[in-house]
């Protein structure tokens, strides 16, 4: 028997079958990325959250408003000091036996000591902190006080007394300018940032104020020596 030959066409089909039985072909389906809306009050939160919980809290004491009291008040005094002699120039060269621009030298002297003196507080604070920079400040005026009271003994003579009241200012003039400058960092120690621009102001308004205690006080008094005896304290 001989084998039946299949034709071309027949052999063309069973390929064709063949292979797309072999080969599947899937579709292909896009899948887009699903937008999850957050409502805006809660990113708000979360970040006020963030925020908060990042901030510095503050530890504050009671004690900062003897220290505001204390800063006030020396800066008050070491205003008085510099213009104490100006309202009574006239009396002082006579009292005195000394010149009127002699008399002037003794404001002039805290002046030509402030700008220098101003530009080495910072250091000075970074250095020793601020309770020692006030305590030094603080002897300043002591010393001045002192040095002023022994310069109105009427035992020494023109120029001997002329040069302790010169000395006295010069004491004066290396402490004004520290409790000045030291006010925006003493705010920033002691009180927290709603109070620190207060404090600021209060310790700064406080200098003019011992400018003007200063020029008023001095006509009212008996003579310049006793006027300086009588604020050696």
């Amino acid at each position: 028997m001989s084998a039946r030959s299949s034709s071309p066409g027949q052999e063309k089909s069973k390929a064709r079958s063949n292979l797309a039985n072999l080969v599947t072909v899937e579709p292909v389906v896009e899948k887009k990325a699903e937008q999850v809306l957050v409502p805006l009050s809660n990113n708000l939160n979360a970040l006020k959250s963030d925020q908060e919980s990042s901030m510095i809290v503050y530890r504050l004491y009671r004690r900062r408003w003897l220290g505001l009291v204390g800063m006030v008040v020396l800066n008050i005094v070491a205003a008085m000091n510099w213009i104490w002699f100006s309202p009574i120039a006239k009396s002082t060269a006579d009292d005195f036996h000394i010149s009127l621009p002699q008399v002037n030298w003794l404001s002039q002297v805290v002046n030509l000591i402030y700008l220098p003196m101003a530009l080495a507080i910072p250091s000075m604070i970074q250095r020793f902190g601020i309770r020692k920079t006030c305590l030094t400040a603080g002897a300043c005026l002591l010393i001045a006080s002192w040095i002023r009271y022994a310069g109105v003994s009427r035992s020494l003579s023109t120029n001997g007394a002329y040069a302790l009241l010169i000395l006295g200012q010069i004491f004066a003039g290396f402490a004004q300018p520290v409790f000045q400058v030291l006010g925006p960092k003493f705010s920033e120690t002691w009180f927290d940032l709603k109070a620190r621009t207060t404090v600021t102001m209060i310790i700064a308004v406080a200098n003019p104020i011992g400018s003007a205690i200063g020029q008023l006080i001095p006509p009212f008094l008996d003579s310049p020596r006793s006027s300086v005896s009588k604020i050696r304290t």
